[in-house]
């Protein structure tokens, strides 16, 4: 959950930690190795930037966050809390989650898994949240939340490989556990539960969706691959092996293959641009859809590339869509 920097000689030895406040620290090491610059955050504390000597003795602060805390202080703020559960299969997962503006416990909220997932990555560390998105929501009266599902970096070869030919399986699986154990605190409402991704994070929402319908109400899937035989090889053989030595495989992680499980409600999100995840996904995954007789949402977005959005008008009015479909599908209002 943390990024610190140390220093260690050649032979192993000598190891020596040279940031020490708590929390996820990103740094630029000069060539000689005599000075580094220091930028973290951790959970309470917005980012600062310091110049550092190679022994990790403070030269210099070049960005405070005293003006950032004053700014938040006056306007509002929903701040990142860390959690950490066990799975029902053994599994210690981290995550965290935002409670709503003016929270209170004896409500009733909405919970909404905002997500990636993707091999190798990472969405949860102890750093401040800076999410505009997520803060949006929090004053709409979501609890939002992610964690550090099998399949991420940062946790040992057997948490990252796990997923190894079966993508989809273990990340939705640790999604779904998630949901379930949040459920069980009295301000969130079980039934109004909805997860949301782009990229592979679409493809996480969508599958959990599909794989795990007693448990999400609603998903956003946005830009995703909805069939990894769709994506390039590089990314996709390394991650499923060749399609055939892994047939099963790739049919399981197929949203196409799936479709007919759907039980929640979905909206498909995609820009017919996209150079990254060709839109022949979602509109793969549509017919699928309606040759099951399942009902869902699309939203088409002519120009814009992988990012959906082509400008500051499309931003605003892709994420009013969101918010509103939300509005709609998890607390039955516009």
């Amino acid at each position: 959950m943390e990024r610190q920097l140390y220093s260690i000689k050649f032979n192993g030895k000598g190891k020596k930690q040279l940031t020490s406040a708590s929390g996820n620290h990103r740094v630029n090491v000069a060539p000689s190795g005599r000075y580094f610059i220091d930028s973290y955050s951790n959970t309470s504390t917005p980012s600062s930037t310091n110049l550092m000597d190679g022994k990790g003795k403070v030269l210099m602060n070049l960005a405070g966050h005293t003006r950032a805390l004053s700014h938040l202080e006056e306007y509002g703020y929903a701040p990142r809390e860390l959690f950490s559960f066990t799975t029902s299969d053994g599994q210690s997962i981290d995550g965290y989650l935002i409670r709503p503006m003016n929270f209170d416990s004896t409500r009733s909220y909405p919970l909404l898994m905002a997500v990636y997932g993707g091999p190798g990555s990472q969405g949860v560390y102890n750093s401040f949240e800076s999410s505009g998105w997520n803060q949006y929501l929090a004053q709409q009266g979501y609890v939002i939340a992610n964690i550090n599902n099998r399949g991420n970096g940062g946790y040992g070869s057997d948490f990252e490989k796990v997923v190894h030919k079966q993508l989809g399986k273990w990340e939705t699986h640790d999604f779904a556990e998630t949901a379930l154990y949040l459920s069980e605190k009295s301000w969130i409402d079980r039934d109004r539960i909805g997860i949301m991704g782009h990229s592979f994070g679409g493809f996480s929402a969508g599958m959990s969706l599909l794989l795990h319908p007693g448990v999400f109400k609603a998903g956003i899937v946005t830009a995703a691959i909805s069939d990894h035989r769709n994506y390039d090889c590089i990314l996709t053989e390394k991650y499923m092996g060749l399609y055939g030595g892994n047939e099963e495989g790739y049919k399981n992680s197929s949203m196409v293959v799936q479709a007919g499980k759907l039980e929640g409600k979905l909206l498909l999100v995609h820009s017919l641009l996209d150079d990254n995840v060709h839109p022949q996904n979602t509109f793969q995954l549509t017919k699928a859809l309606i040759d099951t007789g399942k009902h869902f949402d699309l939203k088409i977005y002519p120009s814009g590339a992988h990012g959906v959005a082509y400008d500051m008008s499309s931003q605003i009015h892709l994420y009013q869509e969101y918010l509103d479909w939300l509005n709609e599908n998890l607390k039955g209002k516009l």
